[in-house]
C-alpha cells in the first residue's frame, strides 16, 4: 500500500476513533460537553466499515494468501481486544451494581447464555437487540467480524463449497447485517480501484480538486444532517416499526450516500501526492490506538466519571487506553506466534475464479 494512501486511512481511522469517544464524553452523565458531535458517532463506524474492507482488501491480496494466515491474522486482531475489552466491561458494571449506581444486568444472571454470544459476536443476528454488558460500541463487531468471515468464504473458496459457505454466513447473521455489507464492500472495491489505476503527477491538480469538492460536500451533508432524510422519507412511507427492528442498521441509506462520499474522497489520494511529513508518526500512533480507544472508552467513562468530570476524565480514559493498547499488542502477538505453532495446516492457495 502506497505511504501516502496508508496514512489518510490512517488519519480517517483516528479521527473516527475520536469521533466516537468525544460523542460519548458528551453524554450529561459524563459532563454534557461536545454535544454537537454526538450524532455522529454512527457515521464514524460507517467510516470504520469502508476503511475495514479496504484493508481486508490489501491484506488479503498482498499478505495473507491462504485462509490459515488470514484466520489467525483476524482472529489474534478482533480477539486480542474484544477479550480484555469484555472483560473490564464486566468488572466495571459489577463494581457499579455494588455501588447501587448501575441496576443489575440480566445477562449476569445468565452469563453462560450471553458471553458466548459476544465471543461470536452474536449480538444483532436476526431479531437479537444485545449489547456486551454496558458497553454498547461492541455491536459492530457483529457486523465487521462476520463481514471478514464472509470474504474469506467468496476468496478463498470456489464453487459449491463458496456458494455454500457464503449463503449460510449471509442466513445466520440477517438482514442488519445484509443492509451494511455494501458500506464494507465499498472499501473492497476502492483497495482494486486503487491497485488497477494510475495518477500521473500531471494531474496532482485536478484530484485534489477532486478531494476538497468530496471534502467540502461531506461536511455540508454532515453539517446540515442531510444524511438523515433517505431514512426519514422510508419510515414515513414504511412505518417507524421496522426502524427500531433494524436498529444500528436503520439508517443505511443515509449511510450509503457517506460512504459514497468517504470512497469518493479516498479514491483520489494516489493522485493528490500528499506529503504527511511531522505528522505521519503521530498519526500511525493515533490509529494504532483506534481500536483499543473504540472498545475500552465506554466502560472506562463509566468507571472514571464516579471521580472525574471534563477533562480530568478524558485524560483518565486516554491515559488508560494507551496501557492497556500496549497490554492488547503484547497479548496479539502471543496468541498469534502459538496459533501460528498449533496450525500447522496445509496452504490453501487463493483462486481468483
Amino acid at each position: 500500500m502506497k505511504t501516502g494512501v496508508s496514512v489518510y486511512l490512517d488519519l480517517i481511522r483516528g479521527i473516527a476513533a475520536i469521533e466516537v469517544f468525544l460523542a460519548h464524553f458528551g453524554y450529561p452523565k459524563f459532563g454534557d460537553t461536545l454535544q454537537i458531535l454526538k450524532p455522529y458517532a454512527h457515521l464514524a463506524v460507517i467510516a470504520f466499515f469502508v476503511i475495514s474492507g479496504y484493508v481486508i482488501a490489501y491484506v488479503s491480496s498482498e499478505k495473507e494468501s491462504d485462509i490459515v494466515s488470514y484466520s489467525i491474522s483476524r482472529a489474534t486482531r478482533i480477539y486480542s481486544v474484544a477479550i480484555p475489552a469484555l472483560i473490564i466491561t464486566a468488572g466495571i458494571d459489577i463494581f457499579l451494581q455494588t455501588k447501587g449506581i448501575m441496576h443489575v444486568s440480566y445477562q449476569f444472571a445468565q452469563p453462560w447464555k450471553y458471553i458466548p454470544l459476544f465471543l461470536v459476536f452474536g449480538t444483532d443476528w436476526w431479531f437479537l437487540s444485545e449489547d456486551a454488558f454496558s458497553n454498547a460500541p461492541y455491536w459492530s463487531l457483529s457486523y465487521e467480524v462476520w463481514y471478514y468471515a464472509l470474504f474469506a468464504a467468496y476468496l478463498y473458496f470456489t464453487g459449491q463449497k463458496r456458494f455454500l459457505l457464503c449463503a449460510a454466513i449471509l442466513l445466520l447473521v440477517g438482514p442488519r447485517s445484509w443492509l451494511l455489507l455494501p458500506v464494507w464492500l465499498s472499501g473492497v472495491w476502492l483497495y482494486h480501484f486503487h491497485a488497477n489505476s494510475t495518477w500521473p503527477s500531471s494531474e496532482a491538480t485536478k484530484a485534489r480538486a477532486i478531494w476538497g469538492v468530496t471534502l467540502v460536500v461531506l461536511i455540508i451533508v454532515l453539517v446540515t444532517k442531510f444524511y438523515e432524510v433517505p431514512s426519514d422519507v422510508l419510515y414515513m412511507i414504511i412505518g417507524e416499526n421496522i426502524r427500531h427492528w433494524l436498529r444500528y442498521s436503520q439508517y443505511f441509506l443515509g449511510d450509503y450516500l457517506v460512504a459514497f462520499l468517504i470512497v469518493m474522497n479516498i479514491a483520489v489520494i494516489p493522485g493528490c501526492r500528499f506529503h504527511f511529513g511531522f505528522f505521519e508518526r503521530p498519526i500511525r500512533y493515533m490509529a494504532m490506538l483506534s481500536f483499543s480507544l473504540y472498545l475500552f472508552h465506554y466502560p472506562l467513562l463509566e468507571f472514571f466519571s464516579q471521580w472525574f468530570r471534563s477533562l480530568p476524565l478524558a485524560i483518565a480514559v486516554i491515559v488508560s487506553v494507551w496501557g492497556l493498547t500496549v497490554m492488547t499488542e503484547w497479548f496479539r502477538m502471543t496468541m498469534r506466534s502459538r496459533a501460528v505453532a498449533i496450525f500447522k495446516l496445509p496452504r490453501v492457495k487463493v483462486r481468483h475464479s
